[in-house]
């Protein structure tokens, strides 16, 4: 039960809320937990409550709405001194943006956040994670690729890691590598059924990876199978993405080549990549109680 009182535990409810899909309490307990902040002047709960707020709105399919959230916790963070909670709503930024086809605001986020983040930071494997999404999105396969190989073994909590293989299996499929694609593709289809959390978004890039693969028929049955999660799951966002696979399925539409990485995005996966290499999973000092982040606890949106 959270204390009434406190905006950080108000914030830890309004979280777990959330993580169970329990949308308007989570929404009562955010509101509840900035007005705290604020009348507390614990400005870092604030941003907290802020956050945790748009990712809400985001996960509901409101990214009209959600995106000022992301930028004001981004400008006050900044004029505060604080660069992690700057970084948390750059990440943040990066796949709200992509969602809005807005690409070049979604790298330039990737590259604020890359520079903001502490080396050590917490959420460094789901910062890569996140922008491998953004290359594989632009069409990247490869360069994502890169980024991807070795990053399920970041994850060692299988309701992340199913989400880190599926993503991996798209990257596989679009690069062409066969092998890998169906490897990656069996380690999600061994977890996915036990955790739903990210179940929605694990469909989905499975299907895109079939579809990347020509297997049409296989890649329709994932995008069934995502829209049955998110529907129990609320999650508009992956339900939306699935109807416009099973859209473009339906239309034949040609599987698009892939796209040779420009310099400045290759420039950014050799960033992530020495990242990673030197990240050894310390906790961010700004994480609130609970140790999780106010937004998701791995990005999921393909």
């Amino acid at each position: 039960m959270a204390d009434p009182e406190s905006p950080a535990r108000t914030n830890e409810a309004a979280r777990l809320c959330r993580r169970a899909a329990l949308d308007r309490r989570a929404s009562v307990w955010y509101e509840r937990a900035f007005k705290l902040a604020v009348r507390t002047q614990n400005r870092r709960e604030v941003i907290w409550a802020l956050l945790g707020y748009g990712s809400l709105l985001y996960g509901l399919g409101h990214l009209t709405r959600a995106r000022p959230y992301f930028e004001t916790v981004a400008r006050r963070a900044a004029r505060t001194g604080r660069r992690r909670s700057a970084a948390e709503a750059h990440h943040d930024l990066i796949l709200l943006c992509l969602d809005l086809h807005d690409f070049r605001q979604a790298e330039e986020h990737a590259r604020l956040s890359e520079s903001l983040y502490p080396r050590q930071h917490s959420r460094i494997p789901h910062l890569v994670h996140d922008c491998a999404v953004l290359l594989i999105r632009e069409g990247y396969h490869s360069t994502a690729l890169s980024l991807l190989g070795k990053l399920p073994g970041y994850f060692p909590r299988p309701e992340e890691a199913v989400l880190v293989w599926s993503t991996l299996a798209r990257a596989a499929a679009g690069a062409g590598q066969v092998d890998q694609f169906r490897e990656a593709e069996q380690k999600a289809l061994e977890l996915v059924g036990f955790y739903e959390e990210h179940g929605a978004a694990t469909f989905v890039n499975l299907a895109e990876g079939a579809w990347l693969q020509g297997q049409d028929g296989k890649a329709g049955q994932y995008a069934e199978l995502a829209i049955d999660v998110a529907r129990r799951r609320k999650d508009r966002g992956q339900a939306r993405l699935a109807r416009e696979l099973v859209g473009r399925i339906a239309r034949k539409e040609p599987v698009p080549e892939e796209v040779p990485a420009p310099t400045q995005i290759r420039t950014l996966a050799r960033r992530l990549t020495a990242r990673l290499r030197i990240w050894k999973g310390s906790s961010s000092p700004e994480a609130p109680v609970g140790g999780n982040s106010p937004a998701s606890v791995v990005s999921s949106v393909p």
